[in-house]
């Protein structure tokens, strides 16, 4: 069973490679990218914890308690400004 997923990823990487994504996109399949937080720096994104120019640094303005509360949904209950 595995080998059989084994074989259908293959042939879909192969598929895409011969005849582009319209074709796997037309058929209605789906692709998922596993990548690490890196790929997004690479993109122009900055990281999130680089002091200066991450993210973490960029949100002092907000005096939070902690830079994650941005991304905390009780937080921006309690304190929504």
């Amino acid at each position: 069973r595995e080998r059989h997923r084994v074989e259908k990823v293959a042939n879909l990487i192969k598929e895409l490679e011969l005849e582009g994504k319209e074709s796997v996109q037309a058929r209605g399949g789906g692709i998922t990218i596993v990548a690490g937080a890196g790929i997004s720096v690479s993109a122009g994104i900055p990281d999130f914890r680089t002091k200066g120019s991450g993210l973490y640094s960029r949100l002092q303005h907000y005096r939070l308690p902690q830079p994650e509360c941005m991304f905390d949904l009780q937080f921006f209950l309690l304190r929504p400004r």
